[in-house]
């Protein structure tokens, strides 16, 4: 019995438990059908709506601005810097429609004191304020600016009508800040001005620096479009961070996965002391409004509205001071400029000191700059030095060289004549006093001697200016620099050799900017050494500092007898019986100079295509180092419509001469005197 009971119950154990493995096996069962049954609806029923979902998400990796870096001064005075600024910006939405957004512009145009169409433009949502399709320039999940530095009035009501204004908000945000001092902004074309880079990108005034580089910069990010802002672009942006963001096909941001940190910019430190270019600045402004305003001014150069002015340390080649007169606030173009600003200030954008600045015809439309000249105009007188050294060095003359002043200089068959200024008889002439009283004659008679005994006359003249920086870029590194015109090149061409030669000889065949004489003036007070300018001194790096190093473009060397011809004759100009005796009177230092007129014929548009003469006008120009016997600056200025150089270059460069020895000193010692 007990052996049966055993039997029974290990059957019964048996039992239950092939019960419990097919409830088992019938929950698994149940659970895979389920989960088949799940799969099939997903991959079939629901398929191809999961699919889009899927495939409408992607991970957008998008730049982080770095923070811009400074400008200073040689002292390191900030004179560009990034601030803080409220700001008003859009974010779209997938629910906003086209009535929405045109809608919200309007509730926000008083709101902000911008118009409908600025607003919509600045929204960029692909359609204008008419709800015309437009074209988008940025991706729709990137915020909008709006308006920068806005009120604390408008950013309390902005804050109050959140919910009402839903894709308005107001953010901190550091933007360019280009820094006035006494309401002067110094050398605003060599320091330049920012624009976003999605503007950037498109303009040709940069060519193709900027596109294809979407994937360094964020669309609204400021960048650098002109000046020592485009050229050290590189070292002034930094190195942006990245955010890597979840967005769906729509552009909508869905989620913030990862934010990496941007690394500042470099801080550049300029070679000028920015209270000798603001006084420079100021003392040109006044100059010329004086001169207007002179009853013995002639009547062509009461119109003269603009000048320029470069002064570079001769035995480095820093720039000690850059002007390009007139000039404006480069802020307008962080804050928006729009057709009316831009009108106001096209005049004064471009840096007359390196390429062709149009004259200020404000506030006449910008076609009356066509009857003035620009900033790059023929040079005159002040070529006189290199004629001479050229004449030396190809022994068209001697050092002792003695001719009388012909009064009428005729060259050729006879038939082309050359004068002095107010057709002056100048007596018996050597190389020194030729330059002193700027003859005209001695140098007509030196293109003449090169014409006839050198069969490659034209090619020699172009190697000599060449060798002082006339007619090739100076090498500074600021962009879009001019080199100038060698109008003896086509004019020998369509006249003759001989003709192009005389008349380049006394500077009426050749145009070149302020940069290209203050280096010409620097070389000869280096005798034949050439430097590249350069404007920034130093660059600062975390904390480490790599100095700009001068750098030697080419060296001449010429007999040193020469030279003392050169300097004897410069230096007469400035001293009693020179044409800037008077302009230097009671200046503690020896200065070797050369004043210019040039004269230019100008012409306007009377019917499309059809051009008149319209008047002659006279540029003032002038050169110059000083001290003298161991220089220590040369200074270049152009004046069109100037008149006589002896009267508005040579003062405006007395004035700069003045300042710098104020503050630097031309003996290494600031003299700390007020400026005559």
């Amino acid at each position: 019995m007990e052996t049966f009971n055993n039997e029974d119950k290990q059957k019964e154990q048996q039992t239950k438990i092939s019960r419990r493995v097919q409830l088992l096996f019938t929950v698994v069962f149940v659970f895979f059908a389920a989960l088949i049954l799940r799969l099939s609806i997903v991959q079939i029923a629901k398929g191809e709506e999961y699919l889009k979902i899927a495939n409408e998400k992607s991970i957008q990796t998008i730049p982080i601005a770095a923070p811009r870096g400074k400008i200073l001064d040689k002292g390191g005075q900030v004179l560009v810097d990034n601030k803080v600024s409220y700001t008003a910006v859009f974010r779209e939405e997938d629910w906003m429609t086209k009535d929405y957004i045109l809608k919200l512009a309007k509730k926000i145009s008083p709101l902000l004191t911008m118009t409908e169409e600025d607003i919509i433009k600045k929204m960029d949502t692909g359609f204008n304020e008419k709800g015309e399709a437009v074209i988008r320039k940025d991706p729709k999940f990137l915020e909008k600016d709006l308006k920068f530095d806005i009120t604390l009035k408008e950013m309390s009501i902005l804050s109050e009508r959140r919910t009402e204004l839903k894709g308005i908000d107001v953010v901190v945000k550091p933007i360019r800040q280009y820094h006035a001092f006494d309401n002067q902004y110094p050398s605003v074309q060599t320091i330049g001005y920012v624009r976003p880079y999605a503007v950037a990108e498109t303009a040709s005034a940069t060519g193709d620096y900027y596109k294809d580089k979407k994937d360094i910069y964020v669309p609204n990010q400021y960048v650098g479009m002109d000046g020592v802002e485009f050229s050290y672009e590189d070292e002034l942006m930094g190195e942006n961070g990245s955010k890597k963001l979840l967005v769906n096909a729509r552009g909508t941001l869905l989620e913030e996965l990862s934010v990496s940190k941007p690394k500042p910019g470099s801080n550049l430190y300029l070679t000028f002391d920015h209270r000798v270019q603001l006084e420079t600045q100021q003392f040109i402004a006044n100059y010329l409004e004086s001169l207007r305003k002179n009853p013995r001014t002639p009547p062509s150069a009461r119109v003269v509205k603009n000048a320029y002015a470069v002064a570079i340390e001769t035995e480095t080649g820093k720039i000690a001071s850059i002007v390009s007169f007139p000039d404006y606030n480069p802020n307008l173009w962080v804050q928006g400029v729009d057709q009316e600003k831009y009108n106001d200030i096209q005049f004064s954008i471009i840096n007359g000191t390196i390429r062709p600045a149009p004259y200020d015809a404000r506030p006449l439309p910008y076609k009356e700059a066509e009857g003035h000249p620009l900033s790059i105009s023929p040079i005159g007188s002040v070529i006189k030095p290199l004629t001479v050294l050229m004449a030396l060095n190809e022994k068209l003359i001697t050092p002792n060289d003695q001719w009388q002043d012909a009064v009428v200089y005729r060259y050729g068959k006879g038939s082309d004549t050359i004068t002095n200024a107010s057709r002056r008889d100048l007596g018996l002439l050597t190389p020194q006093k030729a330059l002193q009283k700027s003859s005209n004659t001695y140098m007509a008679r030196i293109g003449e001697l090169l014409y006839e005994q050198n069969k490659s006359s034209l090619k020699t003249f172009q190697k000599y200016h060449h060798a002082f920086g006339l007619g090739i870029k100076t090498g500074v590194n600021l962009p879009f620099e001019s080199k100038g015109v060698e109008d003896y090149i086509s004019t020998s061409q369509s006249v003759s050799t001989l003709f192009a030669l005389v008349q380049a000889s006394f500077g009426q065949q050749e145009k070149y900017s302020a940069m290209q004489l203050a280096q010409y003036a620097a070389t000869l007070a280096n005798k034949g050494k050439r430097l590249r300018p350069h404007i920034v001194d130093r660059i600062e790096t975390n904390g480490k500092s790599k100095t700009v190093q001068p750098d030697v473009l080419s060296k001449t060397e010429y007999p040193e007898e020469y030279w003392k011809v050169i300097y004897q004759g410069m230096k007469m100009v400035t001293q009693p019986g020179g044409t800037a005796a008077i302009p230097f009177q009671g200046f503690p230092y020896t200065v070797a100079a050369k004043t210019g007129t040039s004269e230019q014929d100008m012409f306007v548009e009377y019917e499309e295509g059809k051009w008149k003469k319209d008047r002659r006008v006279e540029n003032a120009t002038f050169i110059g180092f000083a001290p003298a016997d161991h220089p220590k600056l040369a200074v270049a200025v152009i004046v069109p419509e100037g008149g006589q150089g002896t009267n508005s270059a040579t003062y405006i460069a007395r004035g700069i001469f003045d300042i710098y020895n104020k503050y630097v000193g031309l003996n290494g010692q600031p003299a700390g005197e007020e400026t005559p």
